[in-house]
């Protein structure tokens, strides 16, 4: 991994490391408001999902001018790659949500222990669709 990632540095290439950069931003501020949502009281799976909507629309203007340089301002480019870029992150929501009930409630994992597993699962799927799928190369 460290060696793709070298090697993309020295084509110029780099999309892996800004997104790897802002992939951490986006999991702190998803870790940061799924924290304070647990500690006002509220349910984890609440906290997850009111968690992951900050998340999203960080990760979305983040991704789009900064990690796959979609500098289209177009508004009908922007709602189509915002729509495309929400389903996708369902899509990686509902497999976290899954797996984290499987290793809380089923396995007695502990839920920091089983959102950082579901996390790293969720980071390589959204950077599939995102690179793939919604702001690829025209």
């Amino acid at each position: 991994m460290f060696e793709y990632i070298k090697n993309k540095m020295k084509t110029g290439d780099l999309t892996v490391v800004m997104y790897l950069v802002f992939g951490v931003l986006t999991t702190l501020v998803d870790w940061v408001a799924y924290r304070v949502l647990r500690l006002s009281g509220l349910d984890y799976m609440f906290s997850n999902v009111a968690a992951w909507g900050a998340a999203v629309v960080f990760a979305f203007v983040t991704n789009k001018f900064m990690v796959f340089n979609s500098k289209s301002v177009d508004r009908l480019v922007i709602i189509k790659e915002f729509i495309s870029f929400v389903g996708a992150r369902v899509f990686s929501l509902l497999l976290q949500l899954a797996g984290i009930e499987l290793m809380i409630d089923y396995a007695n994992i502990n839920e920091y222990i089983a959102k950082a597993v579901m996390t790293v699962v969720v980071v390589v799927c959204n950077y599939v669709f995102s690179k793939l799928f919604i702001f690829k190369d025209k």
